[in-house]
């Protein structure tokens, strides 16, 4: 019904991912996918179209809540209300005007996104970091919270909480019991925790929860249709902010206009029931490719170790055991195949983050290259 093997031809369409490298390379970095927007949401932004020639500036939309609301129901069983919603331009400029919310400074784990580890700077503040605990069993890497770890810098002037789940980019599913480990700290540090879940319906086998349904007392939840539905250039966001006191200061802390009414009509078909099935489909193939490269990585590259990427359309590797002082940099001249670089997720220059967001055929392509040169 969905062909996501099918690869469209990105190079000449302003496409940062692909337009950024030079033609003989294959761009697995950029987190956006390979794979055209379903048609819920181009069928929406073409009424939108049709509807009315006039594009100002944009406003809260209630249609847009109601679909969310109603989404948030039908995927996670949670009940939001309307007057919770903020609708944001995009969760990156998000993060650095909410890093302003407090006097203090913001507290992460890393590894971790790197526009989320570097928001805090563009508006001023510090960000503290709290080293992830990593394990390895043969091949294979786990992470979680050092909680103790996480309570001693927050008592170096922490007074805001950044969480990223789905994790990027080590592709980490938090349980419940694991929010709610963090949310109580949280609270006893008085922390504003803001938890970016733009990967949120990204998820294999895990059971996605929701900030706001852990500790909606002092949160802000942001989620987003841009990941799951490859419109980040169409960018639109919203924050989920049950307490008002908090969403009057988040509203006058982001001090922008809304999304565009294009945007919006993007926003409600994603949202949609419409996109249900499409979405399911796209998973399924994700969760295969995922499942490609847990069986070809220990093959392949028997030095590397990797999480399991319970979520998220992104691969997090350590390959420190193959001795290059500059991975992505390797992997790039050699290869010919654009991957990220760890260090800028809090890791090393030894990590790289690979996105399998693409064809089987040209992720295949991608090992077969990369394989050629650390054999």
């Amino acid at each position: 019904m969905f062909d996501f093997d099918e690869t469209i031809p990105r190079r000449g369409t302003s496409c940062i991912k692909w337009d950024s490298v030079p033609e003989d390379v294959i761009p697995m970095s950029i987190a956006d996918s390979d794979w055209a927007a379903p048609s819920a949401v181009t069928d929406a932004v073409a009424e939108r179209l049709r509807g009315h020639p006039v594009f100002g500036y944009g406003r809260e939309d209630g249609a847009l809540h109601d679909t969310v609301i109603a989404w948030y129901k039908r995927k996670y069983g949670v009940s939001i209300e309307k007057s919770w919603l903020l609708t944001i331009q995009g969760i990156v400029p998000a993060l650095a005007s909410l890093s302003k919310l407090a006097d203090g400074d913001v507290l992460a784990g890393s590894p971790n996104y790197s526009m989320l580890l570097e928001a805090p700077a563009r508006a001023g503040r510090r960000m503290i970091t709290s080293p992830l605990t990593e394990r390895r069993d043969g091949n294979r890497l786990t992470y979680e919270y050092d909680l103790a770890d996480l309570e001693r810098r927050a008592d170096g002037g922490a007074e805001i909480l950044y969480l990223c789940n789905p994790h990027n980019p080590v592709g980490k599913v938090y349980s419940r019991g694991e929010l709610k480990a963090i949310a109580d700290l949280a609270a006893a540090k008085n922390l504003i925790t803001v938890s970016d879940e733009i990967h949120c319906e990204l998820v294999y086998g895990a059971e996605h929860i929701s900030y706001v349904s852990v500790a909606p007392e002092n949160s802000i939840t942001l989620i987003a249709p841009g990941k799951i539905c490859n419109i980040p250039g169409i960018p639109i966001a919203l924050a989920v902010v049950p307490n008002e006191g908090l969403r009057n200061k988040v509203r006058k802390t982001l001090g922008m206009g809304g999304p565009g009414a294009l945007n919006i009509a993007a926003c409600r078909g994603a949202f949609s029931e419409e996109c249900d099935e499409w979405k399911k489909a796209l998973v399924a193939y994700l969760r295969a490719n995922r499942d490609y490269l847990e069986a070809e990585l220990p093959k392949r590259f028997p030095k590397a170790r990797f999480p399991r990427s319970d979520g998220t359309y992104l691969q997090w590797l350590d390959l420190t055991e193959y001795g290059a002082d500059d991975a992505q940099k390797l992997i790039f001249d050699r290869a010919r195949v654009a991957l990220t670089s760890g260090d800028g997720f809090g890791g090393t220059k030894s990590h790289v983050r690979l996105n399998f967001a693409t064809s089987r055929a040209i992720l295949t392509k991608a090992l077969d290259r990369i394989q050629e040169v650390l054999r």
